[in-house]
């Protein structure tokens, strides 16, 4: 007997603000549904899906599960005619079920629209079920590579889903299910942000299926989370192998007797790629096309303008410190003698102010020192400039006492009465007989 061993993880991701993908898993029976985005009652069309699955007992065989999946859909398009606002609604899905096919057991999936499943076998990748969106049928129709398609504007355009008409066309497969094979069902927000590489690279590195499933989501959030993320990791831990054969996945496409085929237009293959006409998508299974935006706020901008505003402060701290630590005197307008706090001149926007004017004015100052203060003189502190008008004080009484001084002995000796001549030799003498 087939059993099996799960994990989930499910996640709003980095961009959107609620969660709309649904998901189903319960021992034999898995699904992930997720709403076209940007359309009204998305979220209901994915739980009214999820909610018609989970109703079923048993999924005896893979046309009970196409059965299944009709019936998702015409639920869906009840509830939209019942309730006019939600017209438009749609959403995707993918189902794996453990079913009986003969004697034997066998893994039936199911899908619709661009909700995945892959398998991971043999240290190997595949994705099992086909993307029905416009840029998928371009690269299967060889108008598209693959890299291409990863840049195309319209890489969001469905071209089936669940509820947009009264029929839908499922495709439907059936595997065989071996010991160690492991099965990924995904919304397309773990799709669109990791490749195939990264994918498997993570289930080969862990082999508990919880952890890779929460792994998973873990990086398609760091890639950019740009969309809801829904992740099931399916271990085949035991299977009921009658023949022994190798365990190699091969898938067997069991057709849809209850749907129908979606028509595409011609592709007129004779064309170059660039000239070839797209496949008409269904008119209103269209997914939203717009890129929903990046976060305005990420850490990183956050720690960059938390640095910007860091250095800009210190840059206009330091130019501050620099206007307003020195003090220089010099002359005001006035012609009187002040102590200004700052730089002659000022620096940037930061202008020098006035920090002790004093009484001398410019009359007083002796003419050898104007020079000195028409142009500024520097000192350090407010009370270094104030020992500078002291001294200009003293030197002002020195050159004052300097000069009354000279204008002392000049007028003693001008005013002098006329000495005597001295008298004659013979005077002299006569005068001494």
């Amino acid at each position: 007997m087939t059993s099996f061993a799960w994990g989930v993880a499910t996640d709003v991701g980095r961009v959107r603000h609620t969660n709309h993908d649904s998901l189903v898993a319960r021992l034999g029976l898995f699904a992930v549904a997720d709403r076209m985005g940007g359309h009204t009652g998305g979220e209901i069309a994915a739980d009214i899906a999820v909610q018609v699955l989970e109703a079923q007992r048993a999924i005896v065989s893979t046309q009970y599960l196409l059965e299944a999946v009709h019936a998702m859909n015409a639920a869906i398009v009840a509830r939209a005619e019942a309730e006019p606002s939600l017209t438009g609604m749609g959403t995707t899905l993918c189902v794996l079920s453990l079913v009986v096919s003969g004697e034997r057991e066998k893994l039936a999936l199911a899908n619709v629209g661009d909700s995945r499943i892959y398998v991971y076998a043999g240290d190997e990748l595949q994705q099992l079920t086909e993307d029905h969106s416009l840029v998928a049928q371009l690269v299967r129709d060889g108008a598209l590579s693959a890299s291409e398609a990863e840049r195309h504007p319209q890489r969001n355009v469905l071209t089936r889903a669940l509820g947009i008409d009264h029929d839908v066309s499922v495709d439907a497969w059936e595997v065989l299910p071996f010991t160690g094979d492991r099965f990924v069902l995904c919304s397309d927000g773990l799709s669109n942000e990791l490749s195939d590489d990264q994918i498997a690279a993570v289930l080969r590195r862990l082999a508990d299926p919880q952890e890779a499933a929460t792994e998973l989501v873990r990086l398609a959030n760091e890639n950019g989370g740009r969309d809801n993320i829904t992740v099931v990791v399916v271990d085949i831990v035991g299977d009921a192998r009658a023949d022994g054969g190798a365990p190699t996945i091969t898938k067997q496409r069991v057709p849809d007797l209850a749907g129908f085929e979606t028509v595409v237009a011609d592709l007129h293959m004779d064309r170059p790629p660039s000239a070839q006409v797209a496949p008409e998508p269904a008119a209103h299974a269209i997914r939203e096309v717009r890129e929903p935006r990046p976060p305005i706020f990420t850490v990183r901008l956050i720690f960059f303008l938390f640095a910007f505003v860091l250095v800009l402060l210190i840059a206009l701290g330091a130019v501050v410190w620099i206007g307003r630590r020195t003090y220089y005197v010099a002359l005001d307008d006035a012609n009187q003698v002040v102590i200004y706090q700052g730089r002659p001149g000022g620096v940037l926007w930061i202008d020098p102010t006035k920090a002790e004017v004093t009484d001398l004015t410019r009359d007083e100052i002796p003419s050898a020192l104007l020079p000195t203060l028409e142009k500024g003189h520097d000192v350090s502190s407010l009370s270094a400039g104030r020992r500078y008008v002291e001294n200009l004080r003293e030197e002002i009484v020195r050159v004052q006492a300097a000069g009354t001084t000279s204008s002392t002995t000049i007028g003693t000796t001008t005013l002098a009465p006329p000495i005597a001549a001295a008298p004659s030799a013979t005077a002299a003498a006569t005068t001494s007989r």
